[in-house]
């Protein structure tokens, strides 16, 4: 039932997931699936583990737990002990089962494939922020998460005094987070790895899906992970997880890289945020001078007014033009809008007949600041000239920015930028972030199959100062001479004078 997130898996995947937890090593006494639907994991498992004693299944939906026991009760070949309780995952108990200390558990199944705002309320957890996380973060959209990386989490705190072996089908996505998020626990896991499968022939969805399998209990921490595909189960294709402190997409090509890998000593900023792009995003017009997206044609004062790019126009190179155009209401967060009134009536007025628009913005930065507040805006915002990237798309593409007829081009808040006073820097900077070092660096600590790969917490681990040690001058000036944007005379000198400026 899409209600509750839940994708049935078919026994032969069911079986061939068994067939693998065999393959390594795996030897359960006692199997526990929290989420079983159907009954087929379990089946599968009372048919390949052939010593294990318990085998213990726990389900909301009481037609599945009517289906699962018409299929043991008609099956003599099946173990019999199969014990199935109608219990919600999030309020069952798992220390009221009765487990010997020296049993070797199995936790296994395939948990819902949903977030907890999907579920509009139904069927969830107590604490939706439960990886505790603090003020705009939880606010923003952080404290949205997968159903599943809750149960998986709940799973093994509740059995972290055993040992035994998880192995649960979910969201790449889902695997990465909780193996991210490890270090913040006291839980020993270990010999962690997923095995890739095509969920769109499995169960009909396009996402990025996995096996993912590890230990716990055995007094060992290790977050990193190893990657296959499930039917190609013996060949590695990467390694990704924590080394030292850094949480890295490919180990092997990180280790020839990492020393770049640090604090930028250029801070990057997201573009605008305003949820209104109805009434704030602009384009000219034939009769009035501007036109917003409802179509609506306008004559208002253009002091306001900047010229706007989106990720999907940053395709690197040189900009310094837009044919779109967003009203900016305040050069900093929590600034009084009503000054608009003054120097540009038209404007005040336009906004204020679009006010409902405004007022239902869902998030609550907005409810706390003056009307028409917008956010990600700063002193940054207005400097001439800018070099931005997308945040969405898998390649980095570093778009130089120039100001369009003496106003600076301003970003949406899928994007990010670097800001700067003098060119000269600007070219600089943007010679080395096209560099091979950079571009290395990044492939080795971005995620591709993130729904945003390039985030402020990325960008900013670039250390713009090693990697200028790993260029030359001649560098530079090679490259910005090549790509035909050699838009100032930079001398020795200027490259020193930035090279200086990062200490």
């Amino acid at each position: 039932m899409k209600e509750f997130g839940d994708f049935q898996t078919n026994s032969l995947l069911s079986s061939k997931v068994c067939k693998l937890l065999l393959e390594l090593g795996v030897n359960p006494s006692v199997i526990i699936e929290p989420t079983c639907g159907e009954g087929n994991f379990l089946l599968a498992a009372n048919s390949q583990f052939k010593n294990c004693k318990k085998i213990l299944g726990i389900e909301l939906q009481k037609h599945y737990i009517e289906k699962i026991k018409d299929k043991i009760s008609s099956d003599k070949k099946i173990n019999q002990n199969i014990e199935i309780i109608n219990a919600d995952v999030f309020d069952y108990d798992f220390g009221n089962i009765s487990l010997k200390e020296d049993d070797r558990i199995l936790l296994i199944g395939n948990p819902p494939w949903v977030t907890n705002s999907n579920l509009n309320g139904k069927n969830l957890p107590k604490k939706s922020n439960f990886k505790k996380n603090n003020g705009l973060d939880a606010i923003t959209g952080k404290a949205n998460f997968d159903i599943s990386e809750f149960i998986l989490l709940h799973l093994f705190e509740s059995f972290k005094k055993n040992k035994g072996h998880s192995a649960f089908l979910c969201k790449t996505q889902v695997a990465r987070n909780i193996i991210e998020f490890l270090p913040s626990t006291d839980l020993d896991i270990n010999n962690i790895k997923i095995y890739e499968f095509d969920s769109m022939k499995e169960f009909n969805v396009s996402v990025d899906a996995c096996l993912f399998y590890c230990e716990f209990g055995n007094k060992v921490k290790s977050y990193q992970c190893e990657v296959y595909k499930l039917d190609e189960s013996e060949k590695m294709l990467r390694k990704f997880g924590w080394h030292e402190n850094k949480f890295i997409s490919d180990l092997t090509k990180y280790k020839k890289i990492q020393k770049l890998d640090g604090v930028s000593q250029l801070v990057w900023r997201s573009g605008i945020k305003h949820d209104c792009s109805a009434i704030m995003e602009l384009t000219k017009s034939k009769k009035l001078n501007f036109k917003n997206k409802i179509d609506n044609e306008i004559n208002i004062e253009d002091n306001y007014i900047f010229p706007l790019l989106k990720s999907s126009n940053l395709k690197g190179g040189v900009l310094n033009q837009s044919d779109k155009y967003i009203i900016v209401t305040q050069k900093k967060p929590g600034e009084d809008t009503a000054v608009i009134s003054k120097d540009s009536p038209k404007l005040w007025h336009y906004l204020n007949s679009h006010k409902t628009l405004f007022d239902k913005r869902k998030s609550v930065i907005y409810k706390k600041n003056p009307i028409f507040s917008i956010f990600g805006i700063g002193d940054y915002s207005f400097k001439p000239y800018k070099i931005a990237v997308s945040g969405l798309y898998k390649k980095p593409s570093f778009t130089l920015l120039l100001p369009q007829n003496k106003k600076t081009i301003m970003v949406d808040d899928s994007c990010y930028i670097l800001s700067f006073d003098n060119l000269k820097n600007a070219l600089i900077t943007f010679a080395i972030l096209n560099s091979k070092e950079v571009s290395d660096l990044l492939e080795s600590i971005v995620f591709l199959d993130s729904k945003r790969p390039y985030t402020k917490n990325i960008l900013m681990r670039i250390d713009i100062k090693n990697v200028l040690n790993e260029l030359t001058f001649q560098d530079i000036i090679d490259f910005l001479k090549k790509r035909g944007l050699f838009l100032e005379d930079i001398n020795k000198k200027d490259y020193n004078h930035f090279l200086n400026s990062l200490e």
